[in-house]
């Protein structure tokens, strides 16, 4: 578990520890932001759409992902990366529905009804949607029809990078606030957050071991805690200058 960090940083590890997974070996990072932060999926048009001169005056930062999908708002959340090779059991599904399964059993075991979304079912009824927490597909996490956890993934080289956040507070409609105005969209409202579904939501601490807890679970395996080795953290200095240039963030 990290302290708090930039986008670029965050990024940049995350991807350091996809491309120096060895064999037989997976990882677990879990993190936050030192900034609130937006970050693109890898492929997202977005070039235009956002007033950077509003969020640099309320102190939000962009950064864009090496995985895929939509728009997501950081800032009160759990963060979390997941490296896995894509060998046996480990498939792109298996790896995605797995993970849906972990934290499924640590929101359970923290007393919150989550569930997984169903096949066919949607917040938004097939309207397409322009942020990550806007809808929902098959086997992501939600409570009461709401989501609670959004992620995506990334494959290189034989193994599989995984992102997701899982939201403490709800603060997705700050997307839609800092795009110009002829970019924005109806808010379908289909996030929730760990403070609107519980009386009082965990501390950092527990609900750190509780998403670990349903990790071990579902995964096994022998685990330790360790830092960043010292190829990964040659492979960070590396990417570090990609998630940190204008040119990446905003190519499209």
């Amino acid at each position: 578990m990290d302290e708090p960090l930039t986008g670029p940083v965050n990024m940049a590890r995350d991807h350091a520890l996809l491309s120096s997974l060895g064999k037989d070996e997976a990882s677990l990072r879990i993190y936050r932001w030192k900034n609130p932060t937006i970050s693109f999926g890898r492929n997202e048009q977005v070039r235009g759409h956002y007033d950077r001169k509003l969020a640099s005056k309320e102190g939000v930062d962009f950064v864009r992902r090496p995985t895929g999908g939509k728009a997501v708002y950081h800032d009160r959340e759990l963060t979390y990366s997941v490296a896995l090779p894509l060998a046996r059991r480990w498939g792109i599904r298996s790896i995605y529905k797995e993970i849906n399964c972990a934290f499924l059993e640590s929101l359970v075991s923290l007393g919150i009804p989550a569930v997984a979304a169903r096949q066919g079912q949607t917040a938004t009824a097939g309207t397409a949607t322009a942020f990550c927490f806007q809808d929902y597909a098959e086997g992501e996490v939600i409570v009461d029809g709401r989501k609670l956890e959004g992620s995506a993934q990334v494959r290189e080289r034989g193994s599989i990078l995984q992102q997701g956040s899982l939201l403490i507070e709800q603060k997705q409609s700050s997307l839609e606030r800092l795009c110009f105005e002829g970019e924005r969209r109806q808010d379908q409202g289909a996030a929730t957050s760990l403070i609107e579904v519980m009386n009082a939501p965990p501390t950092w601490d527990d609900l750190v071991i509780a998403v670990l807890g349903g990790f071990q679970s579902v995964f096994g395996g022998d685990w330790y805690e360790a830092g960043l080795r010292e190829n990964e953290q040659e492979a960070e200095i590396d990417f570090l200058e990609c998630y940190s240039s204008e040119e990446w963030t905003w190519r499209k």
